[in-house]
């Protein structure tokens, strides 16, 4: 994060955790549940544990949503 603007490496189409989608797109861990559970999110589970993952691409095409419907 630099200069108050946090961005995500979108060279490979890795995987991220809750805490990092969230920040990228600005909003709280609650509403990236929310997201997903309306299905306008996608998570992946992979461990026993269920947490979510979120594959970087779909992180920025939800941000570039999000902007498209403020503007």
């Amino acid at each position: 994060m630099q200069d108050g603007v946090f961005s995500i490496d979108d060279s490979r189409d890795g995987f991220v955790g809750i805490d990092e989608a969230a920040k990228f797109l600005g909003v709280s861990q609650a509403t990236i549940r929310r997201m997903t559970a309306s299905s306008r999110l996608k998570c992946y589970r992979f461990s026993r544990m269920g947490h979510r993952r979120f594959r970087k691409s779909d992180l920025i095409n939800a941000f570039q949503v999000r902007t498209e419907q403020a503007a």
